[in-house]
């Protein structure tokens, strides 16, 4: 852990560090508390990670190690006709006030809706604070703080139809864009997370940042949750970025969809609702996989909204939606006098992923079947059996057994998507 020579202890902020000792337990005297978490070392001498969560103004010695925060008119930066900059702001303090300083700067530049909510209302952002803060927090945290980087601040753009938040230094620790999700939490700066773990946002006494591995997945449902579009990731040797798409349009056309069902639902419903009117047909575990929540708590949601003629069960798990009594889906209508529906004897108006999952769930044994199996009991084309797969593997719902290209290659469904 680096020793920052010219600071000393009376270059840390007396609160900032009480606070977060008082969240330790098992140490005796605050210099081992201090050494424990990396504040200082052994010898009273102050530590990189602990200048920059504690210190009174870390830039004194390290003055990029800022958060560059910027405002462009267009989709790129300085289009031509177009001011430089439409804001522009280099936050500064410890890591916990300049990621706070970061959102607020962003948010003041994206777009609100107000969205009516008994006699009141309420604003909301284009992106969710909570994924703003989630972003910015892991680009501060993960960034690489090697001296070969220090003149690098991490910078957040925020174009007229995106934001990207930029860290330098790539993924680390084995990570790859396609194990982003997997809840391993890898960090090369072990030490700076721990602490801004531990310290607060100010002014709130939250925390600052989680640190479980579930930062990634965080950004995805709240997105995913609200019917906007999903970050994008990129990685290279030397910078990663992610992209939190502006969605002002989606997100006020949602709320507004919401508001003329004249019904007052809880915010679950709200995804639920706001899941099926974007994909369509779907069942329980798609709707799982994309919003993170419990299989049954799911099915209880949907067979209340269902009650309630919003949503309408067409097959075993598989639910369309129903705006007033009204199937807002190519679906045929019920047949009242049988009481069965057309698609409980085939596949046809199933999404080729409703499809798949249901041939699976509906067995009562383990079963192994290949694309040409599914696609003779599911009447669904080889192509979009083929194309509807590798999501379904790449989230863990289903699992493949053999060679990617191999003729015989087959799929099960994985042990911890069974019910």
């Amino acid at each position: 852990m680096e020793i920052v020579e010219r600071a000393d202890v009376t270059d840390l902020d007396e609160t900032s560090i009480q606070s977060i000792l008082s969240r330790l337990r098992g140490t005796t005297s605050e210099e081992e508390k201090l050494s424990r978490i990396h504040i200082t070392d052994k010898q009273g001498r102050v530590l990189f990670a602990g200048l920059l969560v504690t210190g009174k103004y870390p830039q004194q010695f390290y003055p990029q190690l800022v958060i560059d925060v910027a405002a462009h008119a267009g989709t790129r930066k300085a289009e031509a006709g177009s001011p430089r900059f439409l804001d522009h702001s280099i936050c500064e303090g410890t890591i916990p006030e300049m990621i706070d300083e970061a959102i607020s700067v962003t948010l003041r530049n994206l777009r609100t809706y107000s969205v009516v909510e008994g006699s009141g209302r309420r604003d909301l952002p284009e992106i969710p604070p909570e994924v703003l803060r989630e972003a910015v927090a892991n680009a501060v945290i993960h960034k690489e703080y090697h001296p070969y980087f220090q003149g690098q601040p991490v910078s957040v753009d925020i174009y007229s139809d995106r934001v990207e938040i930029t860290n330098p230094g790539g993924l680390w620790g084995g990570k790859t864009l396609e194990t982003l999700n997997d809840g391993r939490s890898m960090c090369r700066n072990s030490a700076l997370m721990r602490l801004v773990q531990n310290a607060e946002i100010p002014h709130t006494g939250a925390a600052t940042v989680e640190g479980q591995g579930t930062g990634i997945e965080l950004m995805i449902h709240e997105m995913e949750s609200r019917a906007l579009r999903k970050p994008d990731f990129k990685a290279s040797a030397d910078s990663f970025t992610v992209t939190l798409w502006r969605s002002g349009a989606e997100l006020s056309m949602n709320q507004q969809w919401i508001q003329q069902q004249g019904l007052l639902t809880s915010r679950k419903n709200e995804a639920l609702l706001l899941t099926l009117r974007e994909f369509g047909p779907s069942h329980v575990h798609e709707i799982r996989n994309r919003l993170k929540y419990d299989s049954d708590d799911i099915r209880d949601r949907l067979h209340a909204l269902e009650q309630l003629n919003m949503v309408q069960e067409i097959q075993k798990d598989v639910f369309v939606l129903m705006v007033k009594g009204i199937n807002h889906t190519t679906h045929p209508t019920m047949d009242k006098k049988t009481e069965t529906h057309p698609l409980s004897t085939d596949y046809d108006n199933f999404s080729a992923k409703a499809a798949i999952l249901d041939v699976f769930q509906k067995s009562e044994k383990e079963v192994s079947l290949t694309t040409r199996e599914l696609s003779d009991i599911t009447g669904k084309s080889l192509s979009a059996l083929r194309q509807a797969m590798p999501s379904l593997i790449a989230k863990g719902t289903i699992t493949a057994i053999g060679k990617p290209h191999s003729r015989s290659r087959s799929y099960v469904l994985t042990t911890s998507n069974k019910t």
